[in-house]
């Protein structure tokens, strides 16, 4: 048995298998991420046998209930049918028993219903689809219900389902556990550096976001895309249809260098994060960040960070 917290996700008939898939998925990228991330991630269900997800496939639940009163990460995935009255009591107890002992509780989409049902949203607010927010706000109208992507209130996490399950994972890893280690999930699952404030201004972005030139937004995620095989800058120039004299000008109004050096930026900004997030050997980090030998790294590092690579770690 093992003695990692423990994420229980509840499943019930007619489940989003997207939403169970990404949190789940994210979670997994996570612990791959970092060694600080030790999570046993199982699947619980009140039935037993294979739970059909909306879409038809199905999924073998690992347990029953009585797993979520242990639960660190408790998740509830129900379906679109199902009615606050419907929800099983031993799924409300076990929500109220994880919350009350310092775990956090997170509907995803329709699951919102179950967290409302055991009390955990009074005077709180929380994210709901349209469709469901005449009814949640006449059951339990001591909560805010909002239409926004996701909310995160006092350990409670809900989201109106489809692409911000991605968005609301990623602000929890953020407050359960590190930054950094968001922010690499963030760009292995998306690749869209424009969405990330972090990122740009880490490496020295001299203008709002949405300022941003969207060929420049292709530049840097192109970048990241081939972070541990930097293209060569004319191949990036042709991808994105930018000459070398236009992106030299697009890069230096917004961050003040060369493309070159935006580049550099970037690989030496995912390295930084690996320092942070993992115990990997200086060499591995420096073949992962694009750069052919550990001397040639940890000099490209010293010249942005002013510190070298083993030193910026023993700090962190």
């Amino acid at each position: 048995m093992t003695d990692a917290p423990r994420a229980v996700f509840a499943i019930h008939e007619g489940f989003s298998l997207f939403g169970y898939g990404v949190a789940r998925d994210l979670i997994r990228m996570a612990a791959d991420t970092s060694e600080t991330v030790k999570l046993d991630v199982v699947t619980a269900s009140a039935t037993t046998g294979p739970v059909h997800s909306s879409c038809g496939a199905a999924v073998v639940a690992d347990c029953d209930l009585s797993a979520l009163p242990r639960a660190q990460y408790a998740f509830v995935c129900s379906s679109r049918e199902q009615r606050p009255d419907d929800i099983d009591e031993t799924l409300v107890q076990g929500l109220r028993h994880c919350h009350r002992h310092g775990g956090w509780v997170i509907g995803l989409g329709t699951g919102v219903s179950a967290l409302a049902q055991a009390g955990l949203l009074s005077d709180r607010r929380a994210a709901a689809h349209p469709a469901q927010l005449p009814v949640l706000q006449a059951t339990f109208p001591s909560t805010t219900f909002t239409l926004d992507p996701y909310v995160l209130d006092q350990r409670t996490a809900t989201t109106v389902g489809g692409d911000a399950v991605t968005d609301m994972m990623l602000e929890l890893l953020t407050q359960s556990f590190d930054t950094a280690i968001a922010e690499t999930v963030r760009r292995a699952v998306m690749l869209k550096p424009q969405r990330s404030g972090s990122l740009l201004v880490s490496v020295g972005l001299q203008c709002s976001i949405e300022e941003l030139d969207p060929r420049l937004s292709r530049y840097i995620q192109i970048v990241e895309h081939a972070i541990s095989a930097p293209m060569p800058l004319e191949h990036i120039g042709r991808a994105i249809a930018v000459s070398p004299r236009t992106l030299t000008r697009l890069t230096h109004q917004s961050f003040g260098c060369a493309p070159g050096e935006l580049s550099s930026r970037i690989r030496l900004s995912y390295a930084a994060d690996l320092l942070r997030t993992t115990s990997k050997p200086l060499s591995d980090i420096a073949e992962i960040s694009g750069y052919r030998s550990t001397a040639h790294f940890s000099e490209a590092f010293h010249k942005r960070f002013l510190v070298r690579p083993g030193k910026f770690r023993s700090e962190r």
